[in-house]
């Protein structure tokens, strides 16, 4: 099959009858490779001319597949999100600030004493012009100034606050010492954006697996229907050779039978490759996001067949996506357990207040003040303990993870390998088989035409060449897709 041929195909409603009439003048025409030009896109190959022709590649789809897939928007979005979380852990290191206020009405004084009440001490000090008076002065003055009706004086003091108030405050706090928790919580938040971006790449490499297997589909498809059309035309030119050699009297109506029962079968497997191609190239339109046309005539290219190696470094395990999972689940965890000690760990923080309330007098008063807060675990060790037991399986299990993973995977890459290496060897035996068909064929021909053949023998021939043609077709897409999976392993 020749890498540098262009598939052509009209997808409208057209009867298979007429279908096939445009596909003839179509192959005619258009014979001639059509030059891809790039319409100021770097990732996007499609031009539709005035003719209604829409060219498409192999990497435009990819590109269009990668812009418009759903897996891919979300893989992004998940990018995104890991993003925003580390964003957030990185503000634990500086200061939080909060504000509060508030006010309140109480049906009766929270503070209300009585020197009167029972068991009630209330020190009372005075002073006159800045002098202070003491009990015993304040005794005397008492007596002098009421004289003989000390006896029935009764002093009783009530005091009573707090009924209604508001107030206002802002406190700012600054973690100091908070175990590493801190540190290793925007660590785990890198992690995630670590992971998040190695999956994106993952789910395109899966994208790019999937376009190719639908892309290489249509073109198996369209190669079988023009080989087939070949056949057809073959059968056109044996039917009207068998038709004056039946009118001759030279070759038997059951011989013209058998040509027109064989191009009957040919056209009814005609109609199966065209629903099924245009199936195929509905689907290929659905994945890579491209809304499909009716009218329109779509162009396909065969890329140049992708070549691969076997040395040693294309079997290393930790050059895939997935052991690199592998490994951050183990970063992870080990970064878990250090989280794990954190919380068993003295816990330093500074602040500072500053507010106002009129609780204690008429107006608003300010105050404001510094602090420190030092909190030291002492009942939460025995659940840390086991915690930090139950982190350490964790932390083995990912282990195991990863080396089961890597040695797997390698199993994998050397598979791939090998099925790529098969592959390749039956393409080469499959253009072989085309050849010798192609051969026997002619050198049936060659009998048929001098007599020495019946029209089976020539039949016979021809469809053992369109088998072989069509194997061949097949097993070159399953070359470009075992080189392809092996690039993906191996990369």
């Amino acid at each position: 099959m020749n890498n540098d041929y262009y598939i052509h195909y009209f997808a409208d409603s057209a009867s298979p009858q007429e279908k096939a009439t445009k596909r003839r003048a179509t192959m005619k025409k258009y014979i001639s490779i059509i030059v891809l030009i790039l319409l100021g896109l770097p990732s996007f190959a499609q031009q539709q001319d005035g003719r209604g022709i829409i060219t498409m590649t192999l990497d435009s789809c990819e590109a269009m597949a990668l812009r418009n897939q759903a897996k891919i928007r979300q893989a992004r979005l998940q990018v995104d999100a890991a993003k925003a979380t580390k964003d957030a852990a990185y503000t634990k290191y500086f200061p939080t600030l909060s504000a509060q206020a508030g006010c309140f009405h109480s049906l009766s004084p929270i503070i209300d004493l009585h020197s009167s009440e029972s068991g009630a001490t209330i020190d009372v000090e005075a002073s006159y012009r800045g002098i202070v008076i003491n009990e015993d002065a304040l005794r005397q003055l008492i007596e002098e100034e009421f004289g003989n009706y000390i006896e029935n004086l009764e002093l009783d003091v009530n005091l009573q606050a707090l009924t209604y108030g508001a107030f206002a405050n802002l406190v700012a706090l600054q973690p100091v010492f908070a175990g590493g928790r801190i540190i290793n919580g925007n660590k785990l938040a890198r992690l995630g954006i670590d992971v998040a971006e190695i999956q994106q790449m993952m789910t395109e490499d899966e994208v790019r697996l999937t376009v190719a297997e639908n892309y290489y589909r249509v073109t198996s498809l369209y190669e079988k229907a023009a080989t087939l059309e070949m056949a057809i035309r073959l059968l056109d030119t044996l039917e009207r050779d068998a038709m004056s050699g039946t009118a001759a009297g030279v070759i038997s109506k059951n011989d013209l039978l058998k040509v027109r029962l064989k191009k009957n079968e040919y056209k009814s497997l005609m109609t199966q490759l065209e629903n099924g191609f245009e199936m195929s190239l509905r689907a290929l339109m659905q994945y890579i996001g491209m809304g499909y046309s009716d009218t329109a005539t779509f162009t396909f290219s065969m890329p140049e067949m992708a070549l691969f190696s076997s040395d040693s470094n294309s079997f290393n395990p930790s050059h895939r996506k997935e052991y690199q999972l592998l490994q951050k689940a183990v970063d992870a965890e080990m970064l878990k357990k250090k989280m794990l000690v954190g919380e068993a760990l003295p816990q330093l923080s500074v602040g500072a207040t500053y507010g106002a309330n009129n609780m204690f007098s008429e107006g608003f008063k300010h105050n404001g003040l510094v602090f420190a807060t030092l909190t030291v675990p002492l009942t939460q060790a025995w659940e840390t303990y086991h915690k930090h037991q139950k982190q350490n399986i964790e932390l083995q299990m990912a282990q195991i993870r990863l080396e089961d993973g890597s040695q797997q995977m390698a199993l994998q890459q050397r598979q791939a390998y090998n099925e790529a290496t098969e592959a390749a060897t039956l393409v080469e035996l499959k253009k072989q088989a085309v050849s010798d068909a192609e051969e026997n064929l002619a050198e049936v021909r060659n009998y048929y035409q001098a007599g020495m053949l019946g029209t089976s023998d020539f039949l016979e021939a021809q469809t053992l060449l369109q088998q072989a043609q069509n194997d061949l077709y097949d097993q070159e897409i399953n070359l470009r897709l075992k080189v392809a999976r092996f690039k993906q392993l191996t990369r």
